[in-house]
């Protein structure tokens, strides 16, 4: 039943989502802001949303059974509103007897096919709100390609999942899980958020930009200067307005071009005609 498949789903996605606390320079102050992750490689990659982690002075993970770690920013992607960042395990010579050996593997969850995902599908939000341990949420999937004005994220150029979960700040930067326990998208906020609505990037938007930035590099975004907008009906009427005094404009540039070479033909024919009698007269007088 639908039970042991929210259970055992987060028995073992649950451990590989920690919580990620963040001290950070806001609008000039020092902040402090706390959201989810979730570990992608037994090295301690993790992915989560770059707005959370943005202007970092110091970041901390705990994991699920409660192990708190440093951790760095290895790349950060605002334009796709996420970010990677590497747990720093305990050094061999910082380590006591009760640590983990420096060899040792996070938990960590698989990365699926979020363009296999059809609206009705059940989905799993996990995250780390509060200590100790994650929390999940079941949903549906309500929408596949929620764009980003939609969401009130216009800065983002990625398409959104929307799910029926209940929304919870502390679940942003956690998984989107779906039935087989994989990941499918990385829970993000829109300004059009609500409590009843989740919306979450897709994982597939994610991947290749992930690759590059937990290998330190910068992820290029081709722009051909177009911005999407949301069409409402006042846009549309000036858009239209906008549409029909350009045309009459340029009918009136077209009209006086028309008259222009017809005022130019007319004197080139005055001149012609002007030639030819003289060349009469001059016969004549010859």
């Amino acid at each position: 039943g639908s039970s042991s498949f929210v259970s055992g789903v987060f028995r073992a996605v649950g451990p590989a989502v920690p919580r990620v606390d963040c001290v950070k320079v806001y609008k000039g102050e020092i902040k402090f802001a706390s959201g989810s992750g979730v570990i992608f490689t037994p090295e301690g990659y993790l992915i989560t949303n770059s707005l959370l982690v943005r202007n970092a002075l110091e970041l901390k993970v705990t994991l699920a059974d409660g192990r708190e770690f440093p951790a760095e920013v290895k790349g950060m992607d605002e334009v796709l509103d996420v970010a990677v960042l590497k747990i720093l395990p305990p050094s061999p010579s910082s380590s006591s007897s009760s640590s983990p050996p420096p060899s040792f593997e996070f938990d960590y969850a698989p990365i699926g096919d979020s363009d296999a995902l059809q609206v009705g599908d059940w989905v799993l939000s996990i995250g780390s709100p509060r200590s100790p341990g994650p929390s999940v949420i079941l949903g549906i999937v309500s929408g596949l390609t929620k764009t980003a004005a939609e969401v009130g994220r216009p800065e983002t150029q990625v398409s959104f999942i929307q799910t029926d979960a209940s929304f919870d700040a502390g679940v942003v930067g956690g998984p989107l899980v779906n039935e087989y326990g994989e990941v499918v998208g990385i829970n993000s906020i829109g300004l059009t958020t609500s409590s009843t609505v989740q919306f979450s990037v897709p994982i597939n938007q994610l991947k290749a930009a992930v690759e590059e930035l937990a290998m330190g590099k910068e992820v290029l975004h081709p722009s051909i200067g177009v911005e999407m907008m949301p069409v409402t009906p006042t846009l549309a009427a000036q858009l239209n307005q906008q549409a029909a005094a350009r045309q009459r404009q340029m009918q009136v540039e077209e009209e006086e071009r028309v008259g222009r070479e017809r005022a130019e033909q007319q004197q080139l024919q005055r001149k012609e005609q002007h030639h030819q009698q003289q060349q009469q007269q001059a016969e004549k007088g010859g």
